[in-house]
Formats: structure tokens, C-alpha cells, sequence
């Protein structure tokens, strides 16, 4: 890790602990360079304002989540996820579990609305938009919304709540939950 590596790490390490008691609009580069002991023309050496470290952090976070889902295209609606996990939701899970310190954060009562509206975004263009549009009879915005609304508060609980309930299972109730509705749909279309 180079010196400039190690020093925005530490600016960004050091943004996220106080994302835990603070919300970013709260948060001064004075409050980091004060934790850091370096002086406020270090920090602006390598970022322009308090938001740009977040961003970074948010892009490395939001790309990896953004991979997993685009692959979820591959697998069509199948009621066998109603009993097996979902190998893509699976795959989701445990990538938010392998950065559960910034999901807690990122996803936590302080973290930045804007970045999960965009979070909630991708999962609704590629979770669902593109695979439930075919099984969608009436008032598609009104349901999709209920879902995807819903999917949402159920992770963010997942998350704050330490996610006690493993990947395996969480995807089955995800997948029961979110595609319950189109079970039937699923079972007249396979006949």
C-alpha cells in the first residue's frame, strides 16, 4: 500500500466510524483531521470536500453489488426457490455479509439516503423490473413498489439486526416473499 493509499484508507476508515453516530451532512473534514492529528490541507490533498471519500467508498461498495445483480438475469422465475435458496440471492447475501462493517454503516440509520435509493434502484431495475414484467397484470407500479419497498425495510433489518438468520434461509423467505404473489402466474405459465 503506498503512503497516499494508506492515508485516504485512513481518512475513509475514519469517515465510517463517525457515519456511526453522525450522519455525513453532520460530519466536518475538521472532525477527521482532528481524529486523524493531520492538518486540514492533508486531507484536501487528496479529496475536495467531506463527501468525495464517501464517495469512493460507496462506488467500491455499489460496483460489487452492481455485478451480482446484473447476473441475476440468468436465472428465470422458478418455484424450486421457493424451497432452495436462490443462488444469486444467496450470492447477494453473503457479499453484504463479507462487508457487513460498511453495510451496517452504508445501510444504518446514518447512512446516506441517496446511496440506498440507488442501491434500491438496481435491485428494482434487475431483481425485478426485467424478470417479473412478463408475470405483471395491473397496477405494476403500485406492486412494484409495495415489493421493492419491502425487500428493502426487510434487508435494512437484516442488516442492523446483526443478520442472525443465515444467507440460506434468508433467501428463501426473500424469494417467498417477493414472488409469492407470482406463484400462480409461475404455476399456470410452466403448464
Amino acid at each position: 500500500m503506498t503512503k497516499t493509499d494508506g492515508a485516504k484508507f485512513k481518512i475513509k476508515e475514519t469517515l465510517l466510524e463517525f457515519m456511526k453516530r453522525k450522519s455525513i451532512d453532520q460530519i466536518k473534514v475538521i472532525d477527521i483531521t482532528n481524529e486523524l492529528k493531520i492538518n486540514r490541507s492533508t486531507f484536501y490533498l487528496y479529496y475536495d470536500s467531506i463527501y468525495d471519500p464517501l464517495q469512493e467508498i460507496e462506488d467500491v461498495f455499489f460496483e460489487g453489488f452492481r455485478k451480482i445483480n446484473r447476473d441475476f438475469l440468468n436465472y428465470p422465475l422458478d418455484n424450486k426457490y421457493f424451497y432452495i435458496a436462490h443462488p444469486k440471492l444467496v450470492e447477494t447475501l453473503e457479499y453484504l455479509r463479507e462487508n457487513s462493517y460498511m453495510t451496517q454503516i452504508l445501510f444504518g440509520p446514518y447512512g446516506d439516503a441517496t446511496f440506498q435509493n440507488k442501491c434500491t434502484k438496481l435491485v428494482s431495475d434487475f431483481f425485478y423490473r426485467k424478470i417479473v414484467s412478463d408475470y405483471m397484470f395491473y397496477e405494476d407500479d403500485l406492486i412494484e413498489s409495495f415489493l421493492i419497498g419491502g425487500l428493502r425495510e426487510l434487508t435494512v433489518e437484516w442488516i442492523n439486526s446483526g443478520m442472525q438468520l443465515d444467507n440460506e434461509r434468508f433467501a428463501i423467505l426473500i424469494y417467498r416473499l417477493m414472488f409469492g404473489f407470482f406463484k400462480p402466474a409461475l404455476d399456470e405459465f410452466k403448464t
